[in-house]
């Protein structure tokens, strides 16, 4: 799921792309995930694949809701939290990515 710059300008989405790169390159799961979702310490401390599929589609969920909110207009829209969701999503995506590459392949 790539960050949507469709109404940015060309400087503007690389400057988003490249703030969004980094962050996900220095996203820490135990302390970034709290900030962002209503989540148990027990459901961000598990290193699975189930628990890390949930967390990267309620991540895809709030980037959703968060994207809604900023084409409406609504005053509740957080840019900053918008790309934090975006880092959140890029970091745990390539984890999970990760995690399946390194699973025995089942017979």
């Amino acid at each position: 799921m790539n960050f949507d710059c469709k109404e940015f300008h060309a400087p503007t989405a690389a400057a988003v792309r490249q703030q969004i790169e980094s962050g996900a390159a220095l996203y820490v799961r135990s302390r970034h995930l709290r900030r962002l979702l209503p989540l148990a310490p027990e459901d961000f401390s598990q290193d699975n694949i189930p628990a890390t599929r949930a967390i990267v589609l309620r991540l895809a969920n709030a980037m959703r809701q968060e994207r809604r909110l900023g084409r409406m207009g609504h005053w509740t829209y957080d840019l900053n939290r918008h790309i934090a969701l975006a880092q959140a999503y890029r970091a745990e995506k390539q984890f999970l990515e990760s995690l399946e590459a390194s699973e025995p392949a089942a017979c």
